[in-house]
């Protein structure tokens, strides 16, 4: 189940950032001067910090060793 949560954000990491970028230099014309593109980046951003945060969890989570 951790690996799966740690590909799910790390997916949506990389499609946010991408997203970010492409909406941000697209839409660099408008009255927020693309702005709002940086907001996925940012949360692209922060997908990839849970995404390493889970995956120090499965390196070094706390799995008995008797199992």
């Amino acid at each position: 189940m951790m690996v799966k949560l740690y590909w799910f954000f790390r997916i949506v990491a990389y499609v946010a950032c991408l997203g970010g970028v492409i909406w941000f230099f697209l839409h660099r014309t408008d009255a927020d001067g693309g702005q709002s593109g940086l907001f996925a980046v940012y949360a692209g951003f922060l997908a990839f910090f849970v995404s390493y945060a889970l995956r120090f969890l499965i390196r070094f989570g706390g799995r008995r060793k008797d199992q």
